[in-house]
């Protein structure tokens, strides 16, 4: 036996298979987790949802066997209904009234035809009584005919019926006096029923009116209110007003500057159209005085003197138009 480097299992033949095995044994257990997995998710997932359902069940339970709990869950409930309620009533309150009328109206018609109904059973049940007494009588009369006869089968078929209409009055005469008790106070409380109904009508007439006049009241005051009072309508109307004010100040103040503007402009044309008229009236002066001296000079001259003054003259008055 040799004492050299020996070799880690790894690197020894069946190392190399062992590395093989476990890649593929690792290979299959990815594979087989990723078939498992939606199968995972929809468990962990139904676990969860059944530990919230186990949670609401158990607050359920809890507020069910808890009396202050419960206590509270009732009055909240009541109050909200009671709120939901009067909001209703508040939006509509006759038409409410109407509904609860009209609710009364059908088990009126109800009650009435279930009234018909019991009457017509005991009307049956008095003409069964009056049928089974007429029978009585004839068969207590023909027993007493076969008894005179001798025909013993007849008298004994006759006594039996006579026996059995008699068990039958006896049973249908005190359900017939129980059903008549019912039948009258049942029409009783019909008849009191439609007198409620009659009265619910004539309170809701009255209720209707009143409301018609206290809303319409309510209404003109509301008016006068926010007459007095103001309102977006009158904010508005005074915004307006503000508006055209300020316009208006605003055209003044451009008029005006338009005004201060012109002025300076036509005092300045006066200026100048002054001195301009000034020194026009200064060269007619002078033009004039050449004029009359070249005209008094005139008689001394020669021609051609005399045209040479009269074309300096005319240059003279040509300056002057210039």
């Amino acid at each position: 036996m040799e004492h050299g480097f020996q070799k880690s299992f790894w690197q020894r033949p069946e190392g190399k298979v062992g590395a093989l095995f476990a890649a593929l044994l690792g290979g299959a257990a990815i594979w087989g987790l990723s078939l498992a997995l939606p199968f995972l998710l929809t468990l962990t997932a139904n676990i969860l949802a059944l530990g919230l359902i186990g949670l609401a069940l158990a607050a359920l339970l809890y507020m069910i066997l808890d009396d202050k709990l419960r206590t509270l869950v009732f009055y909240v409930y009541r109050m909200a209904m009671r709120g939901l309620t009067g909001f209703f009533i508040k939006i509509d309150p006759i038409s409410i009234l109407k509904t609860y009328k009209e609710r009364i109206g059908k088990k009126l018609a109800e009650m009435e035809k279930s009234l018909a109904a019991l009457y017509a059973e005991l009307t049956k049940l008095r003409k069964k009584i009056k049928q089974n007494n007429d029978e009585l009588e004839r068969a207590v009369a023909l027993a007493k005919e076969a008894d005179r006869q001798q025909q013993k089968i007849a008298y004994g078929e006759q006594l039996e019926r006579v026996g059995l209409l008699r068990q039958s009055n006896e049973r249908l005469s005190p359900l017939e006096k129980q059903i008549s008790e019912a039948f009258q106070t049942v029409k009783k409380l019909f008849e009191i029923s439609q007198s409620k109904a009659r009265n619910i009508d004539f309170r809701i007439d009255h209720a209707e009116s009143e409301l018609g006049a206290a809303r319409g009241a309510r209404n003109v005051l509301r008016g006068a209110m926010s007459i007095l009072r103001g309102s977006e309508d009158d904010q508005i109307a005074d915004q307006t007003f503000d508006a055209i004010e300020n316009e208006c100040a605003m055209s003044l103040a451009e008029l005006e500057t338009f005004m201060d503007a012109s002025s300076t402009i036509i005092n300045s044309y006066d200026l100048e159209k002054g001195v301009m008229q000034q020194n026009g009236l200064k060269l007619i002066d002078e033009w004039n005085k050449k004029a009359d001296v070249l005209l008094g000079a005139e008689g001394l001259q020669t021609d051609g003197e005399s045209n040479m003054a009269q074309k300096t003259l005319g240059n003279s008055y040509n300056q002057l138009l210039q």
